[in-house]
């Protein structure tokens, strides 16, 4: 009967260890999880600072674009068309021909 007791008690005991061994895998691989969704926060997270990054050059570089539009617009306002510079010219050769009626005139 004591030897009955003992198997008894030693198969208590083996499935105890059993259970230990199986909570412990349990609790490892909980640990295990817990680690990999932590990196896969701080992955989602890089991705969100890299597309906010991406996001950002992309609206300065529009926005460098609509400036560049602009004074390109600006500049075609100052920038005088070959009639206006035509027109100029023949202003500037008629003032020209008036100074020059007026100095002979002053001559003679």
């Amino acid at each position: 009967m004591a030897l009955e007791s003992l198997v008894g008690e030693s198969k208590v005991v083996l499935l105890l260890l059993g259970a230990v061994k199986v909570a412990l895998s349990v609790a490892a691989l909980t640990l295990e999880v817990i680690e990999l969704s932590g990196q896969m926060v701080v992955t989602c997270t890089l991705l969100l600072k890299s597309l906010n990054e991406i996001a950002l050059l992309s609206l300065l570089a529009l926005e460098r674009s609509l400036v560049l539009a602009f004074l390109v617009l600006e500049a075609g306002s100052f920038v005088p068309r070959h009639e206006e510079i035509m027109m100029a010219c023949v202003v500037a050769l008629r003032s020209l021909l008036e100074i020059v009626i007026l100095v002979f005139r002053n001559l003679c």
